[in-house]
């Protein structure tokens, strides 16, 4: 099965495509990143700026042809801090969706740091012991406790 994830953050937007079966662990296929910069102005007045969703529409747009190419069967597209705080985050959502068909989907802070967290111990596992794990974007900074290689704390501070 061919698995596509995209991730909208504050500055950028990245798509990462996965071929998975439950005989091995996942293959990543193909990995992009556009600078959208969704996050300019919007702590003005807490909303998108109509560029800045121009901007994003067009790269997803893009990631559209791709996932196409890769014939991707199933999509998670989340977004972080940019949607959690703008107030008209919904023009964005609804212009993605009626431009592209991709749902996407503002997901909380706690959930970003573990989605994170997940990431990062299935590619780099951090072994016995406690360590933290920290994740500066650019709205929100998340921070995850993890010990014998499993998560015991996270937390999302808007910064």
């Amino acid at each position: 099965m061919r698995m596509g994830i995209i991730d909208l953050g504050t500055n950028s937007v990245r798509l990462f495509v996965y071929d998975v079966s439950t005989s091995r662990p996942p293959k990543k296929l193909f990995q992009s990143k556009a600078m959208v910069r969704l996050g300019d102005n919007l702590y003005k007045g807490l909303e998108l700026d109509p560029l800045a969703i121009k901007r994003t529409v067009k790269a997803l747009k893009n990631f559209k042809k791709t996932l196409s190419e890769f014939r991707v069967t199933s999509l998670r597209a989340v977004g972080t801090s940019a949607l959690r705080t703008a107030q008209n985050a919904n023009e964005l959502i609804s212009a993605v969706l009626q431009e592209t068909g991709i749902a996407l989907e503002p997901i909380s802070g706690e959930e970003e740091a573990r989605l994170i967290a997940t990431g990062v111990l299935a590619n780099e596992p951090c072994g016995s012991g406690r360590h933290l794990l920290i994740d500066i974007g650019g709205g929100s900074t998340e921070i995850i406790v993890v010990e014998d290689n499993a998560i015991t704390s996270f937390h999302s501070l808007e910064l």
